[in-house]
């Protein structure tokens, strides 16, 4: 990979990190109005099909039968089954555990990747800086999971998170290894047209049309997650998966949380002190150690 296409994956990966850490803050604003597998279902499917209409509009070439039935197995166990799992989780944890949950990602997708035998090796400074940074995630979301019940939905809640980290990881390694041969963007499209068509029809039998009622207050963040989180913040993720190293490209789990913090803050008012502020220093330093060692190499082996 030459130096523009790595540094055009840094640039997707770092507007990853800020479009879905707002669309976190919107999702929660969407939610207070909207039934929550509907409200997801419908703006990952009306994303994928925009986004499959710019790929016809640009000629963008077909891919084969079997790329796109790859493709779309791959976007129904990826988008598809994880927001199945937020969906269901909501009910029984606090948004702050949610968060928590899916800062475990990053965890699961690197060890995942490591047992492998041809599979990308962690250095010592990339698990000290995970670890830092999820330490950092922990004193973030404390305050906010004080008082937590702990009972048997609870416990639920959380097992069912774990098994979207699980999903989130076995998918994200899929499209970071599987050679399906189509289009970045087109693959995009089509992803979160299967993602979104299976939690639509879940979210539809399950009865949520009759509470559906597209309001302004549900409007306004489903337009913003369909376009900035949804189709630009995928497709950004599905560009750069591939092109940078896995421990770094993993830490926008925990950025997303942080910029969902400072928008909280600064837009509706959330707390924000000194024991935040501490844990935000520690989530940045785990971020340096893991990024840290990309540069320490790069150095290495130019001086060879």
């Amino acid at each position: 990979m030459n130096l523009s296409e790595s540094r055009r994956a840094y640039i997707a990966w770092g507007f990853l990190c800020f479009a879905w850490g707002t669309g976190f803050v919107a999702s929660r604003e969407g939610a207070k109005y909207a039934p929550t597998l509907l409200f997801a279902g419908l703006r990952i499917l009306g994303a994928g099909g925009l986004l499959l209409v710019l790929c016809l509009l640009t000629r963008t070439k077909a891919p084969s039968r079997e790329a796109l039935l790859a493709t779309l197995k791959i976007g129904a166990r990826l988008e598809g089954v994880t927001n199945l799992c937020v969906g269901f989780a909501v009910y029984y944890l606090p948004s702050g555990m949610l968060s928590l949950m899916l800062a475990v990602t990053p965890f699961w997708m690197v060890g995942i990747e490591a047992l492998k035998p041809d599979g990308e090796r962690l250095t010592s400074r990339q698990i000290v800086g995970l670890a830092v940074g999820f330490l950092g995630m922990i004193g973030l979301l404390a305050p906010k999971l004080i008082g937590t019940k702990l009972d048997s939905h609870f416990l639920l809640g959380c097992l069912v998170m774990q098994v979207a980290c699980v999903s989130i990881a076995i998918g994200s390694l899929k499209i970071r290894h599987y050679k399906v041969e189509i289009a970045p963007f087109l693959g995009s499209a089509w992803q979160m047209i299967s993602a979104g068509a299976v939690v639509t029809v879940i979210a539809l039998l399950r009865g949520e049309w009759a509470q559906w009622h597209f309001t302004m207050h549900v409007a306004i963040p489903f337009f913003y997650l369909l376009l900035i989180p949804s189709m630009v913040g995928y497709s950004c993720y599905v560009y750069c998966l591939p092109r940078i190293p896995l421990a770094i490209f993993s830490l926008h789990r925990y950025i997303n949380c942080t910029i969902t913090f400072l928008l909280g803050w600064l837009l509706l008012g959330e707390k924000f002190g000194i024991v935040e502020s501490i844990a935000t220093v520690v989530i940045f330093v785990g971020v340096f150690l893991v990024q840290n060692t990309r540069f320490a190499s790069s150095n290495k082996e130019s001086s060879i």
